[in-house]
């Protein structure tokens, strides 16, 4: 199991699609397009095969990547949870 994965979100920051196991809190932070989420993290084959496939497309890296990023700055910045930390309290306080 894994919580929030901070070598996740700081690979996606960095722009690099990640490759992991669909545990914990890793599979809400790879969202669609932002990464590769395997179902089985016991599965050293699948891991290998979908790496090495992934390296074959640098074009795939490249997009992939810029979505990760894109992705981490929308979700986990940390102005942006407290931007939202504020939306939510004004929403409660409104009614």
């Amino acid at each position: 199991a894994e919580g929030f994965g901070l070598t996740v979100a700081e690979g996606m920051w960095k722009a690099k699609p990640v490759v992991a196991s669909r545990v914990g809190g890793i599979a809400e932070q790879i969202a669609p397009g932002t990464g590769l989420l395997l179902e089985d993290p016991t599965d050293l084959t699948a891991f290998g095969d979908t790496l090495a496939a992934l390296l074959q497309r640098p074009d795939e890296i490249t997009t992939i990547g810029a979505r990760a990023r894109e992705h981490v700055l929308e979700r986990f910045v940390g102005d942006k949870h407290l931007i939202r930390y504020a939306e939510l309290i004004g929403r409660l306080v409104d009614g």
